[in-house]
């Protein structure tokens, strides 16, 4: 019989000033720059402004035994000028080496809770390649669209189930 350990996936709020606001920022450029179109500075500034930037949006962060693996944003609004919804699920991120471990799925979850927590029923994402992943967790294409040239899915899940 061989033994697996089960890996200790932690995620948090991230706070005005907290250290790995400088770590998600640079996840964030690497993920989507094309998108966001900032240098790290600006990028690390708009992070600061985004968590001390009310009780509608939250910044999280995960980790996989102690070691930072991943973010994801809870925010009022998503993808301008596209869909006048609200909330989204934004800026879903795993480092490359703690992907398949269920770091995603636990940062989506803990990003559901948050919206359920502020008293939502739904919640929005848009999604270009990732769309049977997060179908396998219980959303659903609601809208196919085309932002500035990139096909994208429009996905909501109901928070009441």
């Amino acid at each position: 019989m061989i033994a697996t350990a089960m890996a200790s996936i932690q995620t948090f709020i991230l706070r005005r000033g907290a250290p790995e606001i400088a770590l998600c920022a640079k996840w964030r450029l690497e993920a989507f720059g094309d998108v966001l179109g900032a240098s790290l500075p600006d990028e690390i500034k708009r992070l600061e402004d985004f968590v001390g930037g009310g009780d509608d949006q939250v910044a999280l962060m995960a980790t996989c035994d102690g070691a930072p693996a991943g973010t994801c944003l809870l925010a009022p609004k998503e993808l301008e000028p596209c869909h006048p919804l609200t909330p989204w699920l934004a800026g879903l991120y795993v480092v490359p080496e703690f992907r398949r471990r269920g770091i995603g799925g636990s940062l989506i979850r803990a990003t559901e809770e948050q919206a359920r927590q502020r008293g939502h029923s739904q919640i929005y994402l848009y999604s270009d390649d990732a769309i049977a992943y997060y179908e396998g967790l219980g959303w659903r294409v609601v809208e196919r669209t085309d932002w500035h040239g990139f096909p994208m899915a429009l996905m909501t899940r109901d928070l009441r189930t």
